[in-house]
């Protein structure tokens, strides 16, 4: 099941992206476009999850989420405001999801601390959350250059180039990239440059 929700998540992401390009004639949704459309996105495919949610609730309250799931730890910080995406399985949220433009790690480790929060706490219906965002690449194209690894290379870092940062602060629990996807198609040719993007998702758990 939790790969089913990656999967539908990283789907979503890349729906947003590729849509916010044409739209804006190459615009990347990384740089400039809104963090919501990646939420709208997801949304639609998250309901193609099986067996089907009980509920999908965007923008969800954290006050409520933590009423609804049980949680009985202490109320602070991002424990306030909303979560992205809240997934209902039956009656209780099974999954929170937060969606982002793109991999700062400061944003990440907001996000991470709150999804910890839920899922240590003994009584929390929560059995995952997940973060997606989407990084890019550029590159002249004139030089010799394998932006496809580049982009890899990234995608295989992400958590190597954080992992002091978030074992000290995240070592009880498993952070993982459980899914991504590349995209080299789009040329910049006024610039002479050869731009890429990956979606990634990141799936944390106990």
């Amino acid at each position: 099941m939790i790969q089913q929700v990656s999967y539908q998540i990283l789907k979503g992401l890349i729906k947003a992206q590729q849509e916010y390009i044409k739209w804006s004639g190459g615009a990347f949704l990384s740089a400039f476009g809104p963090e919501h459309l990646a939420t709208a996105y997801s949304f639609d495919f998250l309901k193609k999850i099986k067996p089907t949610p009980k509920y999908l609730v965007p923008e969800m309250l954290m006050e409520t989420l933590r009423d609804d799931s049980g949680y009985d730890g202490y109320k602070t910080g991002r424990l306030y405001g909303n979560c992205d995406i809240a997934v209902y399985m039956k009656n209780q949220p099974t999954y929170v999801i937060e969606l982002k433009r793109n991999s700062k790690i400061n944003e990440l480790t907001k996000d991470i601390d709150r999804i910890t929060k839920l899922l240590k706490n003994k009584n929390c219906s929560i059995k995952a959350g997940f973060i997606g965002f989407i990084i890019e690449s550029s590159k002249q194209i004139n030089k010799k250059v394998d932006l496809q690894k580049i982009l890899k290379d990234k995608i295989n870092n992400i958590l190597e180039d954080r992992k002091d940062q978030l074992n000290k602060k995240f070592k009880d629990f498993k952070i993982n990239v459980s899914d991504s996807y590349y995209d080299l198609k789009t040329i910049d040719k006024e610039s002479n440059k050869l731009w890429g993007w990956s979606a990634i998702v990141l799936t944390i758990t106990t």
